[in-house]
């Protein structure tokens, strides 16, 4: 299975800027990869308010409070920022978040972040090829893998999105989306139909870049605690999960 993914996503994607293996980490009950959307659609102060608002959902109470009820108290975070196909950046390597506490410190290298992709179209499936590298190469072991990703268009650029989401889908990793809806009002629908695979899987919506940060407080919120749901052995519900296209 490893072999399969790795082929399918290194035939579409630069390895340019990949990171360093790391040393080992401990076990984790999340290993989440968050890709946040830097195409030409998203002028600097769009770009800046995902930014933010990933950094106040992590200092959120309600999050902190959903990873300190974790069995092991512990996730692993990664942050991509993306664009065309040729330009997927590694802007956060995977770090643990031990515990609410450590999740303010988090909060604080993303709140330093910068633009760092270059212009161009919008190329999910390259950005969710991207994250599925990272995870197979993730230092931890993970009860759940999952790739958060955010946007406000439609895949325009690169390969087709499915057979990365097939991969990841079969690789047991779900793919959620966070759909801002300032330029396309029914990006949800798309995102639901074309983008999200997995057990469980979901789409938040924003309103608008404004709203991004509320929006991303909810997903976290719901993705940290799918873990406890899959730990209890909660059966899924026909809408928890993600329809392939045939």
């Amino acid at each position: 299975m490893r072999g399969l993914i790795l082929a399918l996503c290194l035939s579409i994607l630069p390895l340019a800027g990949s990171s360093r293996q790391l040393a080992a980490m401990p076990a984790v009950d999340l290993a989440l990869v968050i890709a946040i959307d830097g195409s030409w659609s998203v002028d600097d102060h769009e770009h800046a308010e995902q930014i933010r608002g990933t950094a106040e959902a992590f200092r959120s109470p309600a999050v902190r409070a959903a990873i300190d009820a974790l069995p092991t108290r512990r996730i692993a975070v990664a942050l991509i920022q993306w664009s065309r196909q040729e330009s997927q950046v590694l802007s956060l390597p995977w770090v643990i978040v031990d515990g609410g506490t450590n999740a303010m410190r988090l909060a604080e290298r993303i709140d330093a972040l910068g633009r760092a992709t270059r212009n161009g179209g919008t190329s999910i499936s390259a950005a969710l090829a991207r994250a599925l590298i990272l995870l197979e190469f993730c230092p931890c072991s993970a009860a759940r893998r999952t790739i958060d990703i955010s946007g406000d268009g439609r895949n325009n650029d690169g390969p087709a999105l499915e057979p990365v989401r097939r991969q990841a889908a079969m690789a047991g990793v779900t793919i959620n989306a966070l759909a801002i809806l300032d330029e396309v009002a029914t990006l949800h629908h798309y995102f639901e139909q074309r983008v999200i695979a997995g057990a469980r899987s979901f789409v938040e919506t924003a309103v608008n870049y404004r709203s991004y940060g509320e929006a991303m407080e909810r997903k976290l919120i719901r993705e940290i605690g799918q873990v406890t749901a899959r730990r209890e052995r909660i059966p899924p519900t026909a809408s928890d999960h993600a329809q392939l296209s045939p």
